[in-house]
C-alpha cells in the first residue's frame, strides 16, 4: 500500500527541483540519450501507431502504441527528461520507485507557463510515456558492465492522479536500479537548461550526441547516418537533391547546430574527397554553394568549443534574446505574439471570418489542412501554419486599425 508523504510538496520553483551533485553539476538518467532517437516520430509512424530504430545492424529500439492511446512524440522527450530529474533531484517519494511532484514544477523544467492548457498538455504526454511499450536489445548497462539482451517495459510505469494539482508518477525498476548503480551523466546545470528549452529534432540530437560523443573533443558522423538515427532518411532519399539538400540546409543543419552548441560543441559540415591526399571540402560555415553537392554525402564534425567561443556564444544569445523579447514591444509585436500564444482553433475561426468576407475557396483549402493536421508532413505543416499565422495577423491587424 503506498504510504503518504509526510513533507509538503515543494513549491514550483527551479532551485527546489534541482540538486547539484557537485559544483555547478546535476545528475541525468543516461538510459534516455539512448531512447532519444525514437522519440522522432513521422506522420506515417504516428498512424501506424509503431516507430523503430536501428543503430546498427544488430542494435534498435521499437516503441508500439496500443490501440486506444498515442505513439509517442518529440515533445514527450524533454517530458520524460524532466521526470527522470524529478526523481533523481525531489524531496517528495512514495516509495522507492514513485514520486508525487505538481503539474507546476514539470511545467517549471519545460519553460511553460501555469496554465489550464499547458498542464493538459503535460497529462497528454505522461499518458503516451505510460501507455506505450518499449523493445531494445542494448540498454540497462549499469557500472558492473552487466548488459540485458533484450528488455521490454514502458517509459514509466504508472501515472495516478494525487493531492490537488499533483501527480505521482512511478518509474520503471529496472531503469531505478541502473540508476542507484551509477548509470549517471553529470552535466552542467545551465547546459541541461539549455537542451530542456530544446525542441524538434534538436532536442533529439542533443541528447543522442550527449551519448555518442561522450568526452571527445572531436567527433564526426555521416550526415546519412544522423538522418538514419532521426527515422527520414528513406524520406529524404525520395526526395531531388535539390529539394534533399534545401530541407537539409534549412531542417538538418540548423537543428545539429542548436543541439551542439547546447552541449558545448560546433558543427563543420564537409564534403569527403576521394583521393587521399586532397583536402576536404567545407560546405557549412562557409560561402560555398549547396547545390555543387549532395548533402546526405557529407560529414558533420563535432568540436569542442574553447572559453573564449563559449562566452561568445552565449553573448550572442543574450542578444538574440533581446531582440526577440523587447522590452518596450510595439503594437505590432504585440499582434505577432498574440497570433503565436493563439489557440488553432480561434484561427481557424478567423480563417472562416475571411473566406466570408474575401476568396473563400483560397481560405477553405487552410481550413481544410487544419482539421487534416494530423496527416501533414512535418515541412507541409510548418508551411501550413506559417502562411495561417500569416492571414489571421492580417485580420487582427484590419480589427485595430483606427477609423
Amino acid at each position: 500500500m503506498e504510504q503518504t508523504p509526510s513533507k509538503k510538496l515543494p513549491n514550483s520553483t527551479r532551485g527546489n527541483i534541482i540538486r547539484s551533485v557537485r559544483s555547478g553539476g546535476v545528475a541525468v538518467e543516461q538510459n534516455v540519450f539512448d531512447m532519444s532517437v525514437a522519440f522522432n516520430t513521422t506522420p506515417q509512424e504516428q498512424k501506424n501507431k509503431y516507430v523503430i530504430r536501428y543503430f546498427n545492424e544488430e542494435n534498435y529500439i521499437a516503441v508500439g502504441a496500443p490501440p486506444q492511446s498515442e505513439l509517442i512524440r518529440t515533445e514527450d522527450l524533454v517530458l520524460l527528461v524532466s521526470c527522470f530529474l524529478l526523481y533523481k533531484h525531489t524531496k517528495t517519494r512514495i516509495d522507492k520507485y514513485t514520486i508525487e511532484v505538481n503539474y507546476s514544477q514539470i511545467a517549471a523544467l519545460l519553460r511553460l507557463k501555469k496554465s489550464g492548457e499547458n498542464y493538459k498538455q503535460i497529462k497528454a504526454g505522461l499518458k503516451r510515456l505510460v501507455s506505450n511499450f518499449v523493445e531494445t536489445n542494448f540498454w540497462f548497462d549499469t557500472v558492473k558492465s552487466e548488459r540485458v539482451v533484450k528488455s521490454e517495459f514502458h517509459f514509466l510505469e504508472k501515472v495516478d492522479k494525487g493531492k490537488s494539482e499533483s501527480v505521482r508518477i512511478r518509474f520503471n525498476p529496472d531503469i531505478i536500479r541502473s540508476m542507484e548503480e551509477g548509470y549517471l551523466k553529470v552535466l552542467e546545470e545551465k547546459s541541461l537548461m539549455k537542451i530542456l528549452r530544446l525542441r524538434g529534432y534538436a532536442s533529439v540530437l542533443a541528447l543522442f550526441l550527449l551519448k555518442k560523443i561522450g568526452t571527445d573533443k572531436e567527433k564526426n558522423l555521416t550526415m546519412e547516418f544522423i538522418l538514419e538515427i532521426l527515422g527520414i532518411k528513406q524520406k529524404y532519399l525520395q526526395y531531388s537533391l535539390r529539394d534533399r539538400n534545401r530541407n537539409i540546409k534549412k531542417n538538418i543543419i540548423p537543428a545539429l547546430e542548436k543541439a551542439a552548441n547546447s552541449i558545448g560543441y560546433k558543427i563543420t559540415v564537409v564534403q569527403p574527397t576521394a583521393g587521399l591526399f586532397q583536402q576536404e571540402i567545407q560546405i557549412y560555415p562557409s560561402t560555398e554553394k549547396f547545390k555543387h553537392y549532395d548533402l546526405l554525402k557529407t560529414k558533420v564534425i563535432f568540436k569542442k568549443l574553447s572559453p573564449g567561443e563559449l562566452a561568445a556564444l552565449e553573448q550572442k544569445e543574450k542578444t538574440a534574446k533581446k531582440k526577440i523579447f523587447p522590452q518596450n514591444p510595439s503594437g505590432r509585436d504585440k499582434i505577432s505574439e498574440q497570433v503565436k500564444r493563439m489557440p488553432l482553433k480561434e484561427k481557424r475561426r478567423i480563417l472562416e471570418q475571411l473566406a466570408l468576407r474575401s476568396d473563400r475557396e483560397k481560405f477553405q483549402k487552410f481550413i481544410e489542412s487544419l482539421d487534416q493536421i494530423q496527416d501533414l508532413s512535418s515541412e507541409d505543416l510548418k508551411l501550413v501554419l506559417a502562411t495561417v499565422d500569416k492571414y489571421v495577423e492580417f485580420y487582427l491587424r484590419m480589427q485595430n486599425k483606427p477609423t
